[in-house]
């Protein structure tokens, strides 16, 4: 799940509704009931919405400690380059959006990073990324009932 939201290009398959989150929720399901199968034990659907929610939680936190060490690496000021994104593709910015901008310039000239931003991030991710990790553990428990299911009716 960190994996697919750090590494460049990779991390393109996020666009498509946070996919890679829940591919690390529908990974992590998978191997639990790998793992569950040996000791002849069933998975439920409470494992798996807590199975999503941890690896989202972990998964959120590296990824926002990996982004704020970057920053802090990067020479970059990203303020700087977002600004002249919008004004090149004509999007016009209100003056209370410029504030914030430049507060954030502020900041990322001071510390090398915005702390405030780094904030607002990190708060996010322990949101979505849980969120997402257990929409796709619960597609990985649904799909994995669905087969037993399907194979005992066989039987």
């Amino acid at each position: 799940m960190s994996a697919i939201s750090i590494v460049p290009l990779l991390n393109f398959i996020n666009l498509l509704c946070c996919a890679g989150i829940m591919i690390g929720g529908y990974v992590g399901v998978v191997y639990y009931n790998k793992e569950c199968v040996k000791f002849n034990v069933n998975i439920t659907n409470k494992d798996a919405v807590f199975i999503g929610l941890l690896s989202g939680l972990l998964s959120g936190v590296i990824v926002s400690g990996f982004t704020i060490l970057t920053a802090m690496f990067s020479d970059l000021n990203p303020m700087v380059e977002t600004t002249k994104m919008l004004s090149e593709m004509g999007i016009p910015v209100t003056p209370e959006a410029e504030e914030i901008i430049k507060k954030f310039s502020m900041e990322f000239d001071k510390y090398g990073f915005s702390p405030t931003l780094s904030i607002v991030t990190f708060v996010l991710n322990l949101i979505i990324y849980p969120v997402f990790g257990m929409f796709g553990s619960l597609i990985s428990y649904s799909l994995i009932v669905g087969k037993k299911n399907l194979h005992n009716d066989n039987v």
